[in-house]
């Protein structure tokens, strides 16, 4: 029985055209071999949903985002509150002043960067050990944020001037603050894992 090569329909054995689509079958009749049907078409569209475009290649998580998961909220609290600290090193903090001129600025103010610096340093050392390395680096973070912080509540307090104080002097010491209150919670949250586990 020849088969159609153009739609793969079966045909009796004398057939000139298939009577299926009607195209001519006399090769498939002179030759006497029977053609083999085409494969099925597949339809239009039919793998539109599962196009290569439609799933991109696998990823896997940041090392940001791997190092962030391991925070607790007092940690991440003073690590914004660290980095904010040294954006604002190079805001404008006093009237007058264009940022910090590097080459010019005192040492209270590179202090102040550095260890901004270091928290952010400790933070990460104490998110690869145990609870009491933490409690250890946050008891640290708060001494450190309490070195400036503070000095907020003297501007409430009214006894400090805040005349000429520029954007970056209170970015930095809001940012001093953020690492004493991030401090507190993660000493408060690790102690209080410490309390439970035993």
């Amino acid at each position: 029985m020849p088969f159609c090569t153009k739609c793969g329909n079966e045909n009796v054995e004398d057939a000139a055209f298939c009577t299926s689509c009607g195209a001519p079958l006399a090769d498939a009749g002179i030759s006497g071999i029977p053609v083999p049907p085409p494969p099925p078409s597949t339809p239009a569209g039919f793998f539109d949903d599962y196009s290569q475009s439609a799933c991109p290649a696998a990823t896997g998580p940041s090392a940001f985002s791997l190092f962030w998961n391991k925070l607790d909220l007092g940690s991440r609290i003073a690590g914004i509150g660290a980095s904010v600290a040294m954006l604002a090193f190079f805001l404008p903090a006093e009237a007058g002043s264009n940022g910090i001129r590097l080459g010019a600025g005192d040492a209270a103010w590179w202090f102040r960067f550095l260890l901004a610096a270091a928290v952010i340093g400790m933070i990460y050392f104490a998110s690869n050990n145990d609870v009491r390395t933490k409690v250890l680096v946050a008891t640290g973070v708060c001494a450190v944020g309490a070195l400036w912080g503070l000095q907020v509540f003297r501007i409430v307090a009214g006894n400090w001037s805040t005349e000429g104080l520029q954007f970056g002097w209170y970015a930095m010491h809001l940012g001093y603050l953020a690492m004493l209150v991030g401090g507190f919670l993660s000493v408060r949250e690790q102690v209080d894992y410490l309390v439970e586990t035993r």
